[in-house]
């Protein structure tokens, strides 16, 4: 299990925690799991630190719980210290700011998808 492995594993337990707290009781791990958009297994994977989200849960995650999943998994290890003042100042911010911030970032990684894919393509065709 390797160290990233073993924050998030702590992270998505703290989560679930922190999530049976705000509902005032003892909640089944399925109803948690219902909640993320993911199935028992795959959470049950996640908390024992088994697997780590892939890139579209990764984003479910940071627009239920802010962008510190991003540094958790560190899925933007080694880019400039922006990311870190907007993880550190997610939770002042409100909930719309927070989307339309979600949504660029989306935009900004579908655009990259999509040209690597032009890319991809035009090697294929030898274009």
């Amino acid at each position: 299990m390797s160290a990233n492995q073993d924050s998030f594993r702590e992270w998505i337990n703290a989560k679930y925690i922190e999530w049976m707290m705000s509902m005032g009781k003892k909640r089944p791990l399925y109803a948690f799991a219902e909640f993320l958009g993911v199935t028992q297994a795959t959470l049950s994977l996640w908390m024992s630190g088994r697997r780590e989200p892939n890139h579209d849960h990764t984003f479910r995650l940071a627009k239920l719980f802010g962008p510190e999943i991003f540094v958790i998994t560190k899925m933007f290890e080694g880019l400039d210290s922006r990311h870190k003042f907007v993880s550190e100042n997610w939770q002042l911010i409100d909930e719309k700011d927070r989307e339309q911030i979600i949504e660029i970032i989306e935009r900004g990684l579908e655009r990259k998808s999509n040209k690597l894919t032009s890319l991809k393509s035009a090697d294929e065709t030898g274009s």
